[in-house]
């Protein structure tokens, strides 16, 4: 079974669709919880088969995190 990331995925309108084309297990990530709360009310609307594939994650973001250019991230002083 492919898994998928979407990250940015709002209240999951193509995270849906990407479930009903492929079957893949679809994760979405978003720093808005009222984003994710309005994604699970539609997906819950949805059949069991959309509702196991479909999952929504509201992401905290530390606006302090500093990323170098080896990729590491690291906290700013």
């Amino acid at each position: 079974m492919d898994r998928v990331l979407d990250m940015g995925c709002g209240i999951g309108g193509p995270l849906r669709g990407v479930v009903r084309a492929t079957g893949a297990n679809v994760t979405g990530l978003t720093i808005n919880a009222h984003q994710v709360r309005r994604a699970e009310q539609i997906t819950a609307k949805l059949t069991p088969y959309m509702r196991v594939r479909a999952k929504h994650l509201c992401a905290r973001i530390g606006l302090r995190a500093k990323r170098s250019y080896a990729g590491n991230v690291r906290a700013r002083s």
